[in-house]
């Protein structure tokens, strides 16, 4: 039978069973299907086809048939080069800020948004990458912040976006913050105005609907939700042991909420509690693995499964928390199903570490995640360093055999540094990687820019409240200077005792070893620690690798008169953070300390989050590896920011 003599139904039904390029072949060569070939109900059925399907947030029914076809053909293409490893062709646009960034995150795989700072500013940015990606680097809306975003968090709500921040402030603040059209003259189409401003917490753990989930109220760790519509907080009650175990000492990695359970992850187990109106019920507490680190796996379909990529000493691995394990009381515990295993005999190019990943993401229909991996790539140069102490992988999660995979580096251009503490974001629907570190470089990597990048398809984020809500100010404001300096070397005793004026205020009861004249000892200000939080100093490392976030305050240090040891670091200082005590040994490992009895050291503290080690072995190694040729500091002041040179490069750690 003649190909004209078919009915309609029929050639649709063979052109949905043809591969998409032999559909696209077909229209070049057969005039008779063009028309067919074009047909939505054809691209709807690949899409469907396809393993991730399309983005939850934009059904193919509402889209043309344009824009359905360019969408199916972008996400075949993309699973067809991450199937196949062959991750050429990818497209490049980078933005240099004069600031260290902190906090990024993508949406719709076109709204990136941005917090960056440095000791006199801090800022949240929005970028559009359609227009980034042809060449406009400005942001189309910025404002300036009252203090540093420690964390945060995004959600695209039916109102429109909503963004968490939690600040380091003069006393510890969340901000919830939309994103709205503007009506004026003003250079930014767009403005960020505020929700709302709770006082007391810190340390978002998430963000769902109308609750903030936080690990710190009033300095102390209390696990607790936040409405930010009305500023109720409703705390969750402690588990069996209360929180004076080792595990739950540490804030936890990350808190979910699956219908009615409130999931808790920390490094060791998983705590499961019951949200029932204006209460929370602990439930019961599942044990798993150790946890290094931890992202929830998103379901396009959203059944109601809680599934999670986690961090693990054996590779990466997933766990699934079904109804059954989330309501079931018989349920043992979680088990976890290895998925990519670290290779044996692994030479970490950062350094000395158990681990060669960090930065775990998952891509947001969860079909994809990557990392840093610092495993060497070639042999050590002249010098013993790697020239490629880091780069960028990509796993592909969709396969139902998949078993122990290998993941593909990525080829990404640009001269970024991405041991530099990334932040790292992913749309693996549209595949979209965008990177920030702490030498305000900033890229966002097209995956197959040989296609139609689709951001014309994104929701529109913006709010339109009835009522006007209060808009944050673009204008850079100065930070208030922070409470705890520290000595640096060069410091005569007054300038000392300035800098250490909120130290030694808690009137413990210690004997002759230990001392408080910050001031008059040669030997701490000669070697001073720091307690700053600047990259991968002695705070940075106790906040992220030990997870005990905060600001550390000093309150004394081991005299050397009472040193008889051959030490091989520096003094052993006792601090307080919030409301707990803890002690550094000469070996700058971390001891709970408590002021009661005999006031001596405790419990080693343990590391949940052994992959920060990893990346603070990496950015020192970044630095080693440019010392020669370049100074990424001085490049970034060269741009407008403030470094502190003392902080950052007088250290030897």
């Amino acid at each position: 039978m003649p190909i004209f003599d078919l009915d309609n139904d029929l050639l649709f039904e063979i052109c949905s069973n043809l591969a998409i390029a032999d559909i696209l072949s077909l229209r070049q060569t057969c005039s008779f299907l063009r028309d067919t070939t074009k047909a939505k109900s054809i691209w709807v059925q690949k899409l469907r086809n396809l393993s991730n399907a399309y983005p939850a947030n934009r059904s193919p029914t509402e889209l043309s048939s344009h824009d359905v076809e360019c969408m199916a053909r972008r996400i075949f293409k993309l699973a067809f080069k991450i199937g196949r490893g062959e991750m050429g062709n990818l497209g490049f646009s980078g933005v240099l800020l004069p600031h260290s960034i902190t906090w990024l995150r993508l949406v719709d795989a076109r709204w990136l948004f941005v917090a960056f700072s440095d000791e006199s500013a801090s800022k949240l940015a929005l970028w559009d990458l359609r227009w980034m990606s042809e060449g406009h680097p400005g942001p189309i809306a910025d404002a300036s912040l009252p203090g540093r975003v420690q964390t945060g968090q995004v959600e695209a709500q039916d109102d429109g976006v909503v963004i968490a921040l939690a600040l380091d402030t003069m006393e510890p603040c969340l901000l919830i913050i939309n994103l709205q059209p503007t009506h004026d003259q003003d250079d930014n189409e767009y403005a960020f105005h505020q929700l709302a401003r709770i006082e007391g917490s810190a340390h978002i753990l998430m963000l769902c609907g109308q609750f903030v989930g936080c690990a710190i109220l009033h300095e102390r760790n209390v696990l607790h939700l936040i409405s930010w519509r009305d500023g109720r907080i409703l705390e969750l009650p402690s588990p069996p042991g209360d929180l004076e175990t080792p595990e739950r000492r540490s804030v936890p990695h990350l808190m979910a909420i699956c219908k009615e359970t409130l999931v808790v992850i920390r490094f060791k187990g998983i705590e499961i509690y019951r949200v029932s109106g204006t209460s929370v019920i602990f439930s019961r507490c599942v044990p798993t693995p150790i946890i290094h680190e931890v992202v929830v796996r998103p379901f396009a379909t959203g059944n109601g499964v809680l599934r999670l990529l986690l961090f693990t000493p054996a590779g990466l691995e997933t766990l699934e928390l079904d109804d059954c394990l989330l309501g079931s009381p018989e349920t043992a515990s979680g088990r976890t199903n290895l998925i990519c295993s670290i290779p044996p005999d692994t030479h970490v190019s950062a350094g000395p570490s158990l681990f060669p990943w960090f930065r775990l993401v998952c891509g947001a229909a969860g079909d994809q995640c990557l990392w840093v991996e610092t495993v060497e790539a070639s042999e050590p140069g002249h010098d013993g360093v790697s020239n490629n102490p880091a780069y960028i992988v990509i796993l592909r999660l969709d396969r139902p055999e998949l078993s122990d995979a290998t993941p593909i580096r990525l080829p990404l251009q640009g001269d970024l540094a991405f041991s530099a503490l990334p932040r790292l974001d992913f749309d693996d629907t549209f595949g979209v990687v965008v990177m920030g570190n702490c030498f305000g470089e900033m890229a966002m990597y097209d995956l197959d820019a040989g296609s139609d990048t689709c951001f014309h398809l994104a929701r529109d984020i913006t709010w339109r409240p009835a009522a006007e809500l209060p808009r944050l100010a673009p204008t850079s404001t100065n930070l208030p200077i922070p409470p705890i300096i520290g000595p640096r070397r060069g410091m005569s005793p007054s300038e000392a005792a300035t800098a250490t004026v909120t130290w030694s205020r808690d009137d413990l009861n210690l004997n002759n070893c230990w001392s408080t004249a910050w001031e008059e000892d040669y030997h701490y200000r000669g070697k001073p620690d720091r307690w700053h939080g600047v990259p991968c100093d002695l705070a940075w490392r106790l906040t992220h690798v030990y997870s005990i976030p905060g600001t550390v305050i000093p309150q004394a240090f081991f005299s050397p008169e009472y040193d008889n040891d051959d030490r091989p670091g520096w003094q052993p200082v006792i601090f307080r953070v919030g409301t707990n005590y803890f002690y550094k040994d000469e070996h700058n490992e971390f001891w709970l300390w408590s002021p009661h009895g005999s006031g001596g050291a405790g419990e080693k503290l343990p590391r949940p989050r052994l992959t920060a080690l990893t990346e603070h072995n990496a950015y020192r190694r970044a630095l080693q590896r440019d010392h020669l040729t370049r100074n990424r500091w001085l490049e970034m002041i060269g741009r407008g920011g403030d470094v502190d040179w003392d902080r950052l490069l007088r250290r030897n750690y």
